[in-house]
C-alpha cells in the first residue's frame, strides 16, 4: 500500500478526471472560478501518491506568487519534505536554473535596472522618458522577443519603426558592454542551449516524468519553443488554461498554442472544468453570452454553481467626474453598512481612466490599494508640461521647467540656442521674461508679451478650464502634434491624458489645485500600491483598484467596471486597427473583468469621456446587460422599405428618394486620402447613403443620439448593422457615399 494517503472525495467529477488522468498529453480547459489551480496542485500530489518521484514532476506557471501558492497547497497534501522536491518554476526561473547549471550564474538585469536603462535609451534618442513611455518601450522589447518576429517586420507602439530599430540595437550594445541579460534573454539562451547541445537536453528531460503548465493560454512563441524541448518521454504533458482569458497579446502571448494543442498531439485527452464556484448565475449568464461572440475559441459549457441573485447593474453618469463621484458615494455607503473594504473593487481598461476616482477617494479619506502600484498622473510628459506652465504662472517654476515650456511649443523669435543660453546663465526664474526681452528681436518681444499675458490669465482661469487654456490659447496642442509626428507617438493619447486631468478638480477650484495635487503625489513617492487616505498603518484594509489585466486570477464580492464605453473598452487603438483578433482579445478582457465579481457587478458607462461624447461598449450590449432603445415608430418606414428590398430583389433601393445602392464588394486597398471623406456627425440621419470600409455602400435606417448608435443597412447583407457612431468617426470607418 502506498504510504501517502490521498483523498479525492472532496473533488468534483471533472476535477477528479483531471487529477487522476493517466499518462500521455492532456489539455485542461478551465472556466473562471472552476478550481483549476486546486486541480493542478491535487494532480501533482496524486502523482506522488501514485509513486512518481517528487523531483521528477516539473510544474511551470507564470508568476512567482502562483508558484509559491502551489507549493504551499502541495505541502498540505503530501509531506512537506516531498512537496519541496517538486520543481515549480516560472518560465524565466526555469531558464535561469538551466543556464546556471550549465554555464554558471547569469548576470540578470533586474526590473528596476531595466526601466532605468530604457529611460536612458529614450533620452539618448531625444524622446520623452516618463514612466508610461518606458513601459511602452519595454513592452515592445518583450513583444519582439516573445512573438519571435523579424525586427524589420515589427511595428512598435513606442516610436517610429526606424528609431525603434536603432534603440533596439543600442539596447543590445548596453547589455553586452555591462555583461547583462534581461529576463527574456534567459529563455532565448536556455532554448538555444537545449537546441544546440542534444546531450544536455537528453540528460535534463530524462529527469522529468511529468510536465504540467498552468495558464497555458498566456504562452508566447518563444515560451512554446522552449517548452517543447522539455517534454518528457510518453508526451506526459498536461497544460491547463482558459482560452477565453487570454489577454496578453500585447506582449506576444497567443491562445493559438492552446487551441492548436489537440492538433499537435493527436489523441490527447481533452478535459474540462466547466463549473464556476465563484459568481452567481446572474453574473455568469451575461458573461457566457458575451464571450460566445468570439469565434476562435474552444466550445464550452459555463455552469454556475451558485443560484441567481442580483443582476448586473448599469449606470450612465454624465462624465468621468460624475462617475467618480457616484462610485465613491457607493463605496462610502457600502463601508458605512459594514462591508469589508477588501471585498470591494473597481476595475478599468487603463489607469488613465481611474485618475478622477483616485482623487475622489483621496478626498473622501477612503483607503484603496492599486494593484501594480498607484500611478502618478503628473509623471506623464504632457502633464509635466502643463504643470510647468501652471507653476510658472504662480511663480513657482524652476528654471528647467521654464526652459522646457519656452520650446513647447516653439515660439517665433525665441530660438533654441537662446533658451540654452538662458539655462547656462542660471537666471532667476522670476527674471526670465525680462532677461529674454533684452535679447530677442521684435518678433520675439511680441511673443514674450503675449506669453506674459497668457500666464497672468492662467492664474485667473478656473481649474476645470486651465488645461484647455494651455492646450488651445497657449498653443500646447500644436507642440503635441509636432512632437508626435516626429517621434511616431500617439497624439490622441497625449490629449486623453490632459482630458483626464481636467476631470480631477472640484467645481470652483482654482488652477493652483494641480500644483497642490502634484506636490502630494511627490510626497507619496515610492510608498507602494497603498493609499490609506490618512495616517493609518499600511496594513489598513482597503478597497482595490486594478486594471482588467491586473485583476486576472482575483475575486471580490462587489465589483464596479469603470468607463465601459467604446474607445475605452474596446480600446480606441483596437478599433482603429480593425483587427478581428484584437477585438476578440478586448472582449476576453471585459469577460475577465465581469467574472471577477462574486455577488454584485455594476457597469458604468459615462456619456462623455476624455473630452468626447461616449457610447456604451458593444460588450455591454452583447452581454445583454443594456439594450439600446428600439427605433422610434416614426422611423420605421425606412426599415420596412429595406426589408421589402431584401425580400424582393427588384426593389433596387431601400428608400425611393435615393439612388440604387451598389452590390456589396470588398473595398480596395487604398490610403485614407484616396477614400471619400469621413461621414460627419451631423450627417448621421435616417436616409443618408454612406460607404463603409468593410461592408461597402449602405443607407442609415435609424439613429439613437443619446445612446450614440446608428443602424445601417448594407446591400447584400440580410440584417442591418448596429454600430457605434463614435467608433465609426474615430476609426474613420463610415464615409460619404462614393459618387
Amino acid at each position: 500500500m502506498n504510504p501517502i494517503p490521498f483523498n479525492l472525495n472532496d473533488l468534483t467529477d471533472e476535477q477528479q478526471r483531471v487529477v487522476t488522468h493517466a499518462d500521455g498529453p492532456a489539455v485542461v480547459i478551465a472556466c473562471p472560478g472552476s478550481g483549476k489551480t486546486r486541480a493542478l496542485t491535487q494532480r501533482m500530489g496524486y502523482l506522488v501518491h501514485r509513486g512518481v518521484p517528487p523531483a521528477a514532476i516539473l510544474g511551470i506557471t507564470f508568476t512567482r506568487a502562483a508558484a509559491a501558492e502551489m507549493k504551499a497547497r502541495l505541502a498540505r497534501l503530501i509531506p512537506p519534505a516531498m512537496a519541496r522536491q517538486v520543481r515549480l518554476f516560472t518560465f524565466h526561473g526555469l531558464a535561469y536554473q538551466i543556464l546556471k547549471a550549465a554555464r554558471g550564474r547569469p548576470n540578470v538585469l533586474d526590473e528596476r535596472a531595466q526601466k532605468a536603462m530604457a529611460g536612458q535609451l529614450l533620452r539618448e534618442f531625444e524622446l520623452n522618458a516618463d514612466q508610461p513611455a518606458v513601459e511602452c518601450l519595454l513592452t515592445d522589447f518583450a513583444f519582439l522577443v516573445g512573438a519571435q518576429i523579424p525586427l524589420e517586420q515589427f511595428r512598435p507602439g513606442s516610436c517610429d519603426p526606424e528609431r525603434f530599430r536603432q534603440i533596439w540595437d543600442r539596447y543590445g550594445e548596453l547589455k553586452a558592454e555591462r555583461g547583462l541579460v534581461d529576463f527574456d534573454d534567459l529563455i532565448v539562451l536556455a532554448r538555444d542551449l537545449l537546441r544546440n547541445t542534444p546531450a544536455h537536453r537528453r540528460a535534463l528531460v530524462a529527469r522529468i516524468r511529468h510536465l504540467l503548465v498552468d495558464e497555458f493560454q498566456d504562452t508566447n512563441a518563444l515560451q512554446w519553443e522552449f517548452l517543447q524541448l522539455l517534454i518528457p518521454a510518453g508526451d506526459n504533458l498536461m497544460v491547463v488554461g482558459d482560452d477565453d482569458q487570454a489577454i496578453y497579446g500585447w506582449r506576444g502571448a497567443s491562445p493559438s498554442f492552446m487551441l492548436d494543442f489537440p492538433r499537435r498531439f493527436p489523441g490527447c485527452a481533452t478535459l474540462r472544468l466547466s463549473r464556476n464556484f465563484r459568481s452567481t448565475a446572474s453574473i455568469i449568464a451575461p458573461a457566457a453570452r458575451l464571450i460566445a461572440f468570439n469565434t476562435r475559441r474552444f466550445a464550452k459549457e459555463f455552469v454556475a454553481e451558485r443560484a441567481p441573485a442580483q443582476p448586473p447593474g448599469f449606470v450612465r453618469p454624465e462624465d468621468a467626474a460624475d462617475e467618480a463621484d457616484r462610485i465613491t458615494a457607493a463605496i462610502r455607503e457600502q463601508l458605512a453598512a459594514g462591508a469589508d473594504p477588501t471585498q470591494l473593487a473597481v476595475l478599468y481598461r487603463t489607469h488613465l481612466l481611474a485618475y478622477p476616482l483616485m482623487n475622489r477617494l483621496d478626498r473622501a479619506g477612503i483607503p484603496y490599494r492599486v494593484i501594480g502600484g498607484r500611478p502618478n498622473p503628473f509623471t506623464r510628459w504632457m502633464a509635466r508640461d502643463a504643470l510647468a506652465y501652471l507653476r510658472w504662472a504662480y511663480g513657482e517654476a524652476s528654471l528647467e521647467e521654464i526652459a522646457r515650456v519656452l520650446r513647447r511649443p516653439a515660439r517665433p523669435g525665441i530660438p533654441k540656442e537662446l533658451v540654452q543660453e538662458l539655462q547656462q546663465a542660471h537666471v532667476e526664474p522670476g527674471a526670465v521674461l525680462d532677461w529674454l526681452a533684452d535679447r530677442v528681436t521684435a518678433v520675439g518681444a511680441y511673443e514674450l508679451r503675449r506669453l506674459r499675458k497668457q500666464l497672468q490669465r492662467l492664474t485667473k482661469t478656473p481649474a476645470g478650464q486651465a488645461i484647455s487654456f494651455i492646450r488651445g490659447e497657449i498653443g500646447y496642442d500644436e507642440y503635441i502634434r509636432q512632437y508626435c509626428g516626429w517621434s511616431g507617438s500617439d497624439p490622441q493619447e497625449a490629449g486623453e491624458v490632459l482630458s483626464a486631468l481636467e476631470q480631477i478638480p472640484e467645481p470652483g477650484e482654482s488652477a493652483r489645485v494641480y500644483i497642490d495635487l502634484a506636490s502630494q503625489e511627490e510626497l507619496r513617492g515610492d510608498a507602494g500600491d497603498l493609499n490609506t487616505g490618512d495616517a493609518r498603518a499600511p496594513n489598513t484594509p482597503a478597497v482595490t483598484l486594478a486594471s482588467f489585466h491586473g485583476s486576472k486570477g482575483l475575486e471580490w464580492e462587489r465589483v464596479w467596471l469603470l468607463s465601459a464605453v467604446e474607445g475605452a473598452i474596446p480600446h480606441r487603438l483596437t478599433l482603429e486597427e480593425g483587427s478581428p483578433m484584437a477585438l476578440e482579445e478586448e472582449r476576453r478582457l471585459f469577460y475577465v473583468g465581469m467574472t471577477r465579481a462574486k455577488d454584485v457587478l455594476t457597469i458604468s458607462a459615462p456619456r462623455r469621456l476624455l473630452g468626447a461624447d461616449a457610447t456604451p461598449s458593444r460588450f455591454v450590449v452583447e452581454a445583454g446587460i443594456w439594450t439600446p432603445p428600439p427605433p422610434p415608430a416614426q422611423r420605421s418606414p425606412l426599415r420596412r422599405l429595406w426589408q421589402a428590398a431584401v425580400a424582393r430583389p427588384e426593389l433596387a433601393s431601400p428608400a425611393p428618394q435615393h439612388a440604387p445602392l451598389q452590390p456589396e464588394y470588398a473595398p480596395p486597398a487604398a490610403d485614407d486620402d484616396q477614400l471619400p471623406p469621413v461621414l460627419p456627425r451631423e450627417s448621421y440621419v435616417p436616409g443618408t447613403v454612406c460607404w463603409h470600409k468593410r461592408f461597402g455602400e449602405g443607407v442609415i435606417l435609424w439613429v439613437n443620439a443619446e445612446g450614440g448608435l446608428v443602424e445601417i443597412a448594407f446591400r447584400g447583407i440580410a440584417e442591418p448593422k448596429l454600430l457605434a457612431i463614435d467608433a465609426c468617426i474615430q476609426a474613420q470607418l463610415v464615409r460619404v457615399a462614393k459618387g
